[in-house]
């Protein structure tokens, strides 16, 4: 069986989906299959690059410029996630996590007002932007459970770069992303689409920035931070 985009030399295995359970477009085990090819498809891409053009990502641990770009997540991946944290967070980790999305929610705000507030309150931090609740001394802490478009974000260009793309106030080169691994996961990503749009849902107005959706799925009424 192959979807869409898939190219029959790939040598991507597709994902089936078996049982009843597989079609709840909040099934935390579904949505780690869908993301096991995605890893899978990943790599495969990643190895041909390196074998026939010689391109190695320079992405690694504790690089984590692309943690301070605005991340989308669909329902689906956000119900995922928020299961995940209530079951591997401990209690103090879910409240230091309450604390960096309300901050991250109060700057989104003044952002999106334009308010001149926004520098005496954020500073620095006001200038760029901030990175992911979910980012703990230069880690994701819910790495396993990240969504689709953070484990299909590769670059092939110097981390400065990335860094430089995310403050106004520097100048430098744009990063190059490796879009191949981007259309490989395409086929996975439909599926999540998919289960969305059988539930009744509609795909495009599920997609919001990660931070809101846990504030949504975890059932916190955040106000701006003081």
């Amino acid at each position: 069986m192959l979807y869409a985009g898939m190219n029959r030399n790939d040598g991507i295995q597709p994902f089936v989906t078996q049982g009843a359970a597989a079609l709840d477009p909040h099934n935390r085990k579904f949505t780690s299959q869908v993301y096991c090819c995605v890893d899978r498809a990943a790599n495969q891409v990643l190895a041909r690059l390196q074998a026939e053009d010689g391109i190695v990502p320079s992405c690694h641990p504790g690089c984590c410029a692309c943690c301070k770009q605005h991340i989308l997540a669909t329902a689906v991946e956000a119900r995922a996630l928020t299961e995940y944290i209530r079951l591997q967070f401990s209690a103090g980790q879910v409240r230091m996590l309450k604390e960096r999305t309300r901050r991250w929610l109060s700057w989104d705000r003044l952002r999106l007002q334009h308010s001149a507030a926004a520098v005496s309150q954020w500073g620095d931090e006001a200038a760029g932007h901030p990175a992911c609740p979910l980012l703990v001394d230069g880690i994701c802490s819910a790495y396993p459970m990240r969504p689709i478009t953070c484990r299909t974000h590769f670059v092939s260009t110097p981390p400065r770069y990335c860094r430089h793309d995310n403050d106004p106030q520097t100048s430098g080169n744009s990063p190059l992303s490796l879009s191949e691994v981007v259309r490989a996961a395409a086929p996975f990503s439909a599926m999540i689409r998919d289960r969305i749009e059988a539930g009744g849902g509609d795909y495009l107005k599920s997609i919001m920035l990660l931070p809101h959706w846990l504030s949504i799925e975890m059932g916190w009424e955040l106000a701006p931070a003081a």
